[in-house]
Parts: structure tokens; C-alpha cells; sequence
């Protein structure tokens, strides 16, 4: 069994007006399991009493699924000198209670409390009530669902799969250990009647990755605490497989450094609390296996099975990729048998729009990074140098009539080189123009709508007669339109911290 103290305690009133109350209670152990015929009780039935030494009673009392049961617990007992009250609850975990009047809910199926003392200077007291909570409301999410987690009374919340199991981590900013998590019962089915599998804090603190049984998990706060806390629903097949995965979240306030050393695969999904733009300013890659170098960014989590958008390896000059772009506030890296060091900044980052020679990176608009998100975008690098501007669409697709994707190279407000799509292309070849500026827009609603333009930029090109000299550059445009995510493991060490 596992011993938890515990934090669910209320001082209503101070020491001296409970213990006031001490009476010459009747203090006979019930030797029959108490159930929900008998919906409400105490003991000692005369009140808050004062206990003899060497005093032993266990007392235990069957839950109905669906069902809880509410102590609300009375003590100046002190563990120190072998007086304590103690509650198990249905998976055998062990709740001791700290001096002062405490709440406590049990699930089903079953509980046992045990007082035993070993002097007689303790005072206990504790009452209960069995109460139905299958009229809760029901909150469902998907996996893949971010979710804070400040679960609102009289409300249970579940997340489903097509999948299979469900697993589910926790993060918060401080990456402190975050109490409240104590108070968040979690149960392994689609409502209050399923068995319980523990705490929020107990599920997601096991070594080992923990799963419902079925297709379903469901979360309830019966105290009504508020954590600080946000948690991630998966797939439990999507993330079983990395030696690590992990859930951290991101802030405009601070930039996040972060270490990885893995000699296998491991993933991190990054959830963004205040800003849908997130940008990759460092990334250095160092050798575990020369089969093994790379480094993967997707769009929201793993359970959302979306595609790569950029990739990394230790034979690129990532510094000339810093910094990238990512318009979204939930994606996940992918580390592959390497040590990684990487470095994020969250909220608009001016940097991102100054232009400089061997420079290489991707342009990608919201729609690319959540396909549930307006597609439309602008952004220009633009510099008093004039640079060569080499550009790719590698994937574009147009949705709905009328939308297009525009890339426009130019110098002092004359236009040196323009390409346009209004329909689905995939890797046209690279264009290229000189100019002080490159101004790409997306003019579309959609979004089912989006691109993807690889670029780079040099000094200026000797060969080319003029900054406003054009190679290769046009204006591409069709009237048809197409249709159409500091701890270590065995495997993995990791160490993120806010900067």
C-alpha cells in the first residue's frame, strides 16, 4: 500500500472550540461493513472524543459505483507519537490526516479507516456521507485535447479514442510539483461508474506509462480545487513507443531552454499558454549514431497524426535556419538517437523579419500547423542591403475559388519579382530575385487551405546585372481551382528550464 498525507484539509474552527467538545463516547468498533442503507453517520457517535492508549478499530464501508463517499475528518492527533486515522481508498492507497478538520472523498468500490493510537492524549472524530454522482455532467473531449485543469464542480470529464487505451500527462509552467492534482480522481471507462484508477498525480507520476483499459478516460474534481495545471489527453499507442515522451508548456513571458540525450526516440509535445507563435531560435545537434542524427517538427501531438513540417540533422547549418517560425500553440518535436539542445521563444519575435545572407528556413501559415485555424497570412523580411531571394513553393493548396498565395521580391517599393498561385502546386522549382524586401501573403478562408515555401537568402547575386534583374521568376495563375503536434529515464535524459 502507498502512504499519502493528506492536503484536502479545511481548519473551520481552531483547536481549542473542536476539542471543547470531548464527551464519554461509545467507542465499540462496528464489526460489520457499513453501506449505503446507512447514507449518513459518525464516530464516536458522541462527538470529537478523547482516545485510550493501544487503541485499535478498523471500520469498512462499501461504495455503490457511482457513488462516493464524503468524511470530513476531526484530529489533534499526530503521526510522530503513533496516534493517527487513517482512510484507504478503493485501489489500497493510504490517506493520512494532519491535525485540524479535513475533507475527504472516497470512491467505490470500498474504504477502510483505521484509528489506532498508542497514548491517550489524541483526540478523533470523523462523519460521512454516501452521495450519487451519476447526475454530474459530462465534459468530452477528444484525445489530443488541451485542457486546464480547473475541473468545475458538478462536472466529469472524458476523453475517448477510436484508438484504444488513453493516457494522459500534466504541466505547468513552474514544472513544480503541483498539489492540487491530489484532489483530481481519475476512472478508467466513459463515467463516474467506472473503476477508479487513482489520483491525477498517482496516475502520472508511475514509472511506467499509465492507460484505461478501454477507449475511455474520465477525470473529476469533487473538491472543487483549482489547479494550475494543464493536461494532454493521447492515444496511448501513439506515445508508447518513444522511450520518453513528455508534455511541456511554452510562455511569451520566458523563453524555454531545453537538453535532450537520448539513445533512442523521444517526443515533447510544447502547448503554448498565451500565444499562437512559437519560434525555434537555437538548435545544435550532436552525434549518438551516424544512422540516428534528426530532429522532427509536427503539428499538435501525436495523436493527431499529422505530417512533418520541418526536419533537422547535424549536416545542415541549422544556426542559418534560426530562427524559425511556428504559428501554433501545440506541436511536438521528435528526437532521434541524438543530443539536442534546443531553445524556444513564444510570442512575435521581430527577429524573425530580418533578412540575413545564408540564411535558410520555411515559411508555413497557421493552417499548415492546425487545420482548424484561418489560413490567412502575410509577413516580409525586408532590409536596407538588398539581397538574392531564392524561394520554393514546395506544397501549396487551394481550397476555394478565389484564394491565392503570393510571393513579391522588390526594392524601395518597386516590385522585382512575383509569383502567384491560385491552385494546387507541389515543388515548381526554385525562383529566385533581388531585392530589400520579400513580402509572402496568403489570401484565403479556408482552412482547408495552406502552403509551404522553402527559402534563401544570399548576398547579392554578381552574376545578375541589376537588383531588379529577374531569373526565373513569374506571375503563375489559373482561373481553375482544384478541390481538395530535470529528469532522467533509462534511456533518455532531459532537462528543460524557463531563461
Amino acid at each position: 500500500m502507498q502512504l499519502f498525507r493528506h492536503f484536502y484539509f479545511y481548519l473551520i474552527t481552531t483547536f481549542f472550540v473542536i476539542f471543547l467538545r470531548v464527551s464519554a463516547a461509545d467507542l465499540a468498533c462496528p464489526n460489520e461493513p457499513i453501506s449505503s442503507d446507512t447514507s449518513k453517520g459518525s464516530f464516536p457517535v458522541g462527538g470529537v472524543t478523547t482516545f485510550p492508549a493501544n487503541y485499535i478499530c478498523g471500520i469498512e464501508f462499501l461504495i455503490p459505483d457511482g457513488w462516493i463517499l464524503k468524511f470530513i475528518v476531526q484530529t489533534d492527533a499526530n503521526s510522530t507519537t503513533g496516534d493517527e486515522i487513517v482512510i484507504s481508498d478503493a485501489v489500497n492507497v493510504l490517506n493520512e490526516f494532519s491535525p485540524g478538520e479535513s475533507l475527504y472523498y472516497a470512491p467505490a468500490k470500498k474504504s477502510d479507516v483505521m484509528i489506532s493510537t498508542k497514548t491517550n492524549k489524541s483526540h478523533f472524530f470523523f462523519s460521512w456521507e454516501f452521495m450519487n454522482v451519476t447526475n454530474y455532467n459530462r465534459v468530452q473531449q477528444p484525445v489530443g485535447s488541451i485542457i486546464k485543469l480547473n475541473l468545475t464542480s458538478l462536472n466529469y470529464y472524458l476523453f475517448t479514442s477510436d484508438k484504444g487505451p488513453v493516457t494522459f500527462h500534466t504541466a505547468n509552467i513552474n514544472r513544480q510539483f503541483d498539489f492540487e492534482l491530489a484532489g483530481i480522481y481519475v476512472y478508467d471507462g466513459e463515467n463516474l461508474k467506472a473503476p477508479y484508477l487513482g489520483t491525477l498525480s498517482q496516475f502520472v507520476n508511475q514509472k511506467e506509462l499509465q492507460k484505461s483499459s478501454g477507449k475511455s478516460l474520465t477525470l473529476v474534481n469533487f473538491y472543487g480545487t483549482s489547479s494550475y495545471s494543464y493536461g494532454l489527453a493521447n492515444n496511448y499507442n501513439d506515445v508508447a513507443g518513444y522511450s520518453l515522451y513528455n508534455f511541456l508548456l511554452l510562455t511569451s513571458d520566458h523563453g524555454l531552454q531545453g537538453n535532450v540525450d537520448t539513445q533512442d526516440t523521444s517526443a515533447f509535445t510544447f502547448y503554448c499558454v498565451d500565444s499562437q507563435e512559437t519560434y525555434l531560435t537555437d538548435i545544435s545537434i550532436l552525434e549518438h549514431d551516424a544512422g540516428g542524427l534528426l530532429v522532427q517538427f509536427q503539428p499538435m501531438t501525436p495523436s493527431n497524426n499529422m505530417k512533418t513540417l520541418l526536419s533537422y540533422d547535424s549536416g545542415n547549418k541549422n544556426s542559418n535556419r534560426m530562427p524559425q517560425q511556428i504559428l501554433t500553440n501545440l506541436f511536438t518535436m521528435i528526437v532521434f538517437k541524438s543530443q539536442v539542445s534546443v531553445h524556444f521563444d513564444s510570442g512575435p519575435q521581430p527577429i524573425w523579419t530580418i533578412p540575413y545572407p545564408g540564411r535558410i528556413g520555411a515559411i508555413i501559415p497557421p493552417s499548415k500547423w492546425n487545420p482548424t485555424v484561418s489560413p490567412a497570412y502575410k509577413t516580409t523580411f525586408s532590409s536596407e542591403i538588398t539581397y538574392t531571394y531564392k524561394f520554393n513553393f514546395e506544397d501549396v493548396h487551394i481550397a476555394k475559388p478565389g484564394e491565392k498565395v503570393r510571393v513579391e521580391v522588390g526594392t524601395n517599393g518597386i516590385t522585382t519579382g512575383v509569383v502567384e498561385f491560385d491552385h494546387n502546386v507541389s515543388n515548381p522549382g526554385v525562383r529566385v530575385a533581388n531585392g530589400t524586401y520579400m513580402t509572402t501573403t496568403f489570401d484565403a478562408e479556408s482552412s482547408d487551405s495552406s502552403f509551404l515555401i522553402t527559402f534563401e537568402i544570399e548576398d547579392i547575386n554578381p552574376t545578375m546585372s541589376s537588383p531588379t534583374t529577374v531569373a526565373h521568376v513569374e506571375t503563375s495563375t489559373k482561373s481553375t481551382t482544384r478541390t481538395f503536434s530535470d529528469f532522467s529515464i533509462i534511456l533518455a535524459t532531459v532537462i528543460f528550464f524557463m531563461c
